[in-house]
């Protein structure tokens, strides 16, 4: 009990967990939060990178940087943040032996978005931009860039040793939907367990801990080493271990159009930085 209690003493003092400020409406910030995160990760291994913040049905239409909302905190930004941690993912995976791991967390509206690179850039000139429709649109918009970007990693960066794949961990009682749904039902979601559970049971809505169940096992287990490239969905009622969807609809398999979407985002980044 004694070699136990000692075993678990220095798994603690080996374990850490240190927060860095990062706002992806703000490319200064990235490059900020790079920078500190390096400093934290001196003489360490950095093997897996979650690409999972964001924003859906943003009321507001465009960042400090002058770009659409939902593009630039959805995707840019954290294009941006993969490409700046690019190298230390790639010195991992040859010091440690294994894949390192990069994970966007999807949904499943990013398969009805949209590339529309000329409203991303300009969204002052876009017709509408705060109806509905509009802000819907760009979010599932936004939403495809994640997997257009997975798969540009995984095409890109695969004999580099990163890997990487989606997952959709489905509706969660969080609040990520808070410019979406009524007041009443966030309260109901949000400060009601006994409401939260019923209605989770009927719209299967899982709690913050089951949806990131999906994305723990992605990146930790064996069974999928080597896999890149996919979109994972995880089971609605978490007793099962996520799937791969099979056959991707052809406009997220578009390898050219991956490709330039890197490239605008790429010319973005830049243009901002030289203030033009």
């Amino acid at each position: 009990q004694q070699q136990q209690q000692q075993q678990q003493q220095g798994q603690e003092e080996e374990s850490r967990v240190t927060f860095v400020p990062l706002d992806l409406s703000d490319l200064n910030s990235v490059r900020q939060s790079q920078e500190l995160l390096l400093q934290e990760l001196e003489g360490c291994l950095l093997t897996r990178l979650v690409l999972c913040a964001g924003v859906f049905f943003a009321p507001q239409l465009k960042t400090k940087d002058g770009f659409e909302s939902h593009f630039q905190v959805n995707h840019l930004s954290q294009q941006l943040l993969f490409s700046m941690l690019e190298p230390e993912l790639r010195k991992s995976a040859a010091m440690g032996g294994a894949d390192s791991r990069v994970l966007f967390l999807a949904c499943g509206s990013s398969l009805f978005g949209q590339v529309d690179m000329a409203d991303w850039a300009k969204p002052e000139e876009a017709v509408g931009v705060r109806g509905v429709s509009e802000r819907l649109r760009r979010s599932c918009s936004s939403k495809l860039c994640n997997l257009l970007g997975m798969r540009q990693i995984a095409r890109q960066y695969r004999e580099q040793g990163i890997v990487a794949n989606a997952i959709d961990p489905g509706l969660t009682s969080t609040r990520h939907y808070q410019h979406f749904l009524p007041p009443l039902l966030q309260r109901l979601l949000l400060g009601n367990a006994r409401v939260a559970a019923i209605l989770g049971r009927i719209f299967q809505v899982r709690s913050a801990e089951r949806a990131a169940a999906g994305a723990v096992w992605l990146l930790t287990t064996e069974e999928v080493e080597g896999i890149t490239g996919e979109y994972f969905v995880q089971d609605p009622l978490g007793m099962r271990n996520p799937r791969y969807l099979t056959q991707l609809p052809e406009h997220v398999q578009d390898e050219e159009m991956a490709a330039e979407l890197w490239r605008f985002c790429e010319r973005c980044v830049e243009e901002r930085r030289g203030g033009r």
